[in-house]
């Protein structure tokens, strides 16, 4: 983080607060707040327990993009998207495992259950009545959860922009298409790779995906796996709100490494393969976490979408870790490699060689 942003991050968060509390005084004063509403961003099972992250908001118009929007629709897409309306401090009862927990929602309105359990499959939420807030209670309702206790042979995390997903989030213009395509079918994916997913997965293999996106993009990006066929997975972003260490969410790399050793860490006895892109840091990333965790990670796959060499070079210091690499132009130079390691069966390997003979390998980057 640079020296200006540890300056103004405190003041910046004391103005956001500030401007918090009024606007809940003045929807107090025009008589309430819209309902409530609990969001399931993360909910997933694991061999040693349950994890659920979800979000106190107060419920909107849903948002519906339809393919005649104008450039104006999806600008209002995307401030609706921004424009969460958080509950802080709600109260809000978990119940999972014959036991019933409750929860705190925090000031940008999440919530995080970790519970411990060896037979955890099912996971209920509802909040308490907020007289004060003038907000009535959420009624119980289950939550649907990624059941990961299957037996397993590695799990795989993933990187999303330029990874699945064709975003070229290194230029402005590419990290704007990324932010105001509204749509599911507006957001293009490299040939094979939705396949190449689904192959690694083959039904039992945990799938994890983490970005850097902000979470008010969830909904969106749940619609677009959905859309191109990924099979069933959870995906950790980030909040991109204002806190009293962060003006702007730009330390990408301590982020994504929590995020792959708190995953990993639910996992004790399982290796992984891990999916990045050579555009940003996924390759010093992933190299910090194989020297922190040796015997954890199978293979590195690295998709190769930069035209700096030196991200070449920050890619192949990664042959020194001792884990096995692979700098690939295409799904298909991964599914190769993941196929001759018997981590990928050889339909899948055909399968993507007609994808990418249907779609052109540049196809939607910038």
């Amino acid at each position: 983080m640079s020296k200006w942003q540890k300056k103004l991050a405190p003041l910046a968060n004391d103005v956001d607060e500030w401007i918090d509390r009024l606007k809940n005084r003045l929807k107090d004063r025009l008589g309430g707040p819209n309902p409530a509403k609990l969001i399931p961003l993360v909910a997933f099972t694991h061999p040693g327990g349950l994890y659920l992250k979800g979000r106190a908001l107060h419920q909107r118009n849903p948002i519906t993009g339809a393919d005649n929007d104008s450039l104006w629709d999806d600008l209002m897409d995307l401030y609706h998207r921004a424009n969460s309306d958080e509950i802080p401090d709600a109260r809000i009862l978990a119940h999972a495992g014959g036991q019933t927990l409750e929860l705190r929602s925090d000031a940008e309105g999440y919530f995080e259950l970790n519970l411990p359990g060896a037979v955890l499959d099912s996971v209920e939420l509802e909040s308490l009545p907020n007289p004060d807030r003038n907000l009535p209670a959420v009624p119980r309702a289950a939550v649907p959860l990624v059941q990961n206790t299957h037996t397993a042979r590695f799990g795989v995390i993933s990187d999303i922009d330029d990874t699945l997903l064709v975003t070229n989030v290194q230029s402005l213009p590419g990290l704007a298409r990324s932010l105001l395509s509204g749509r599911a079918g507006q957001r293009q994916h490299f040939p094979g790779a939705p396949a190449l997913y689904r192959g690694l997965h083959a039904g039992a293999n945990p799938l994890f995906f983490v970005s850097s996106s902000p979470w008010n993009l969830h909904d969106l990006l749940d619609e677009t796996f959905d859309y191109h066929g990924l099979p069933e997975r959870v995906a950790f972003l980030r909040d991109w709100g204002i806190s009293d260490q962060e003006f702007l969410p730009t330390d990408n790399f301590d982020h994504k490494l929590g995020l792959l050793r708190l995953i990993t860490g639910f996992f004790p006895d399982l290796p992984f393969v891990l999916i990045g892109d050579s555009g940003q840091q996924d390759p010093e990333i992933y190299a910090r976490f194989v020297a922190e965790n040796p015997g954890r990670v199978l293979a590195v796959y690295i998709r190769d979408v930069s035209t700096d060499p030196r991200r070449d070079d920050a890619v192949l210091a990664l042959q020194n870790s001792g884990v096995p690499l692979l700098l690939a132009p295409d799904s298909l130079g991964m599914a190769r490699d993941a196929a001759a390691r018997g981590w990928l069966d050889a339909a899948v390997v055909r399968e993507i060689e007609a994808d990418q003979g249907r779609m052109p390998l540049g196809a939607g980057t910038a």
